[in-house]
């Protein structure tokens, strides 16, 4: 197991402590996972999952009501401090990069220009939509993708432990077994 990225609980626990307005919430058991609350300077909450058998933080956010993470990989303790201190917030979209399309009193819905307008401004939104949701599905198959080469590592690792027992408990057995 690749310990490179590990981050040691007791450390984060300690920039924890140190950050104000932070609170750790309960994990429910889940191993090297911690999980805070806290305000950041304009008193919006946000949620920080630290991963520590990868160096993964998710900080979670509210934006239109729905809740998103966004992940930062291979941290390291000044990185996550970095975070304490000030943590990622979400992209928003400014409508007023969008062409003004607003309905005039006494115009006509139906008219092709009106369509027109309606269709570049649905359009734009769509291109947008795809982009976010583009790049969001590049990040989240990047950190699977993380997630399936550690477990696979440690499954490695497993296996290598158990066979290495499985010898020892052989040679106990039987001390004339030679050893390679």
């Amino acid at each position: 197991m690749n310990d490179q990225y590990q981050l040691y609980t007791n450390e984060v626990r300690e920039i924890a402590a140190s950050t104000p307005r932070c609170k750790e919430l309960k994990t429910n058991g889940y191993p090297g996972v911690l999980s805070f609350m806290l305000l950041d300077e304009a008193d919006e909450p946000a949620r920080i999952q630290v991963y520590c058998n990868s160096g993964t933080v998710g900080v979670c956010r509210v934006l239109n009501n729905q809740v998103r993470e966004i992940f930062q990989r291979k941290c390291t303790l000044r990185q996550i401090k970095e975070i304490f201190h000030q943590p990622m917030v979400l992209a928003s979209v400014d409508p007023g990069i969008f062409d003004d399309v607003e309905q005039e009193e006494g115009r006509n819905p139906e008219s092709d220009r009106d369509n027109v307008k309606s269709l570049r401004k649905d359009e734009q939104l769509v291109g947008l939509g795809l982009d976010i949701v583009s790049s969001e599905f590049d990040t989240l198959m990047a950190h699977f993708k993380s997630l399936v080469r550690e477990r696979h590592r440690e499954e490695k690792y497993q296996e290598e432990v158990q066979y290495r027992n499985q010898i020892q408990q052989q040679r106990n057995r039987n001390p004339n077994i030679q050893r390679k």
